[in-house]
């Protein structure tokens, strides 16, 4: 019976996970071989978003994130209400994981992305246009279902 509530309250805390994220990478390595094998050289994860990150994500539709350490958290409910395909998430956000290894790591990158951007919507900053091609590209002649309101945009 403890184990049980115990479980509960973890679930609760760690967010719903989506066993096609895991698929998605697999999928996506052949095209972004570097981004994907960086995944898993670094120790870095795929997992769904944590109660914080879903607090202040997902209410503004967010289908998923990249940590300044490269870590990638998707918030499974703003990914299927968008009708993202987990394939097209996995692109834009190894996109990110490529960006923050090309610029030398968490700290470089996050400059580089503060000095880089001021001033610029979200969709106009260098990389998240730059994930968003990615993404698109990956989408084939597939269109969003909805739109998904992005920070600053």
């Amino acid at each position: 019976m403890a184990n049980s509530m115990l479980d509960k309250l973890a679930a609760l805390f760690q967010g719903q996970t989506d066993p096609r994220m895991e698929t998605a990478l697999t999928r996506v390595h052949s095209e972004m071989p570097a981004e994907a094998s960086s995944m898993a050289k670094k120790g870095r994860k795929v997992r769904p978003m944590n109660m914080l990150e879903r607090m202040v994500y997902g209410p503004m539709g967010v289908a998923a994130n990249t940590t300044p350490f490269g870590n990638i958290a998707y918030h499974k409910g703003n990914m299927d209400a968008a009708m993202l395909a987990p394939e097209d998430v996995m692109a834009h956000e190894l996109t990110h994981v490529g960006q923050i290894d090309r610029d030398g790591g968490p700290i470089l990158s996050a400059f580089k992305t503060i000095r880089g951007n001021a001033g610029n919507s979200y969709l106009d900053r260098d990389f998240e246009a730059e994930a968003m091609r990615r993404e698109l590209s990956k989408m084939g002649q597939r269109t969003r279902k909805t739109d998904i309101v992005l920070p600053g945009s």
